[in-house]
């Protein structure tokens, strides 16, 4: 799991990085590109849409952990383990 995370932040990082140099470039020329403009405002959309999925990754995560939680301290019987055949 911690190379995951590691390899999520090296990733989000260098989009980061990549858009950053993008709009560098941008500024210092006299004229703007549209091709280059299209190409930031398509990155910048993928990292939105990172984020964003990561922020759901992590929900479903935390969601996992809370019901393993609660199997591991609920008596109760689950998922048929124990009951009687007939």
């Amino acid at each position: 799991m911690e190379n995951r995370i590691i390899y999520r932040d090296l990733i989000t990082a260098d989009l980061f990085v990549a858009i950053a140099r993008l709009k560098h470039t941008g500024k210092r020329k006299v004229s703007t590109n549209l091709k280059e403009y299209k190409a930031i405002k398509e990155a910048e959309k993928l990292w939105e849409h990172c984020l964003e999925e990561e922020q759901n990754i992590w929900e479903l995560e935390a969601k996992n952990w809370r019901q393993t939680e609660k199997y591991q301290k609920d008596t109760e019987l689950y998922f048929g383990v124990g009951e009687d055949a007939d």
